[in-house]
């Protein structure tokens, strides 16, 4: 009896998605081609930005402890993210780590999963405001690690602040239908191009 065995999923700095080396869209690659607009506040100064933010999520929620300062531009937003690990009852699971929807097609990368105050959740870490097509994204993270064998039963954005943060929970099962249409219309796109 042969094992399958799990595909190699990578992302790289330029966030493009390969599956066994063979390209596979990513969450803002589908939103972008079926007609979301970019965020006019997107700068490259702001993704290096929350590019640090994301590994600090992830040192800190591995329960790590910081030999330096984190750089100032950021350094109020650390801070958030120290204050909702002592806020909160996290059980790290995993996080920053690209992820492949066999049965949709796609993939992404969320910042954390885990155990959130007794609950299995996946949670966004974001720098800026909050956006409507965030809880598509957690659906998006959500239907991925199903997928991988991880059911996360929550859906969080975690907004970081300068020394606070913002938890909002994404409970709206509609994401999930929507997400499945916007998946459902870029491969209908792309097979008529």
């Amino acid at each position: 009896m042969e094992t399958a065995t799990k595909p190699k999923v990578e992302c790289d700095d330029k966030h493009i998605y390969r599956v066994d080396g063979v390209v596979k869209p990513g969450f803002t690659e589908m939103c972008k081609a079926i007609g979301f607009p970019d965020n006019p506040h997107w700068t490259e100064a702001g993704r290096e930005e929350g590019t640090a933010l994301s590994k600090w999520v992830l040192f800190l929620a591995k329960g790590n402890k910081a030999s330096e300062l984190p750089d100032e531009r950021i350094s109020g937003r650390v801070w958030g993210i120290r204050k909702f690990l002592t806020e909160h009852d996290l059980f790290f699971s995993g996080g920053e780590t690209p992820l492949y929807n066999p049965a949709l097609g796609y993939c992404v990368t969320p910042d954390l999963w885990g155990t959130l105050d007794g609950k299995p959740a996946v949670i966004e870490a974001k720098r800026g405001a909050k956006m409507k097509r965030h809880g598509l994204q957690t659906s998006a993270q959500a239907l991925a690690l199903a997928e991988n064998g991880f059911h996360a039963e929550r859906r969080f954005c975690l907004y970081l602040k300068n020394g606070d943060y913002a938890l909002d929970e994404h409970d709206d099962q509609e994401d999930f239908e929507c997400w499945r249409a916007i998946v459902a219309g870029y491969f209908a796109v792309e097979a008529y191009k």
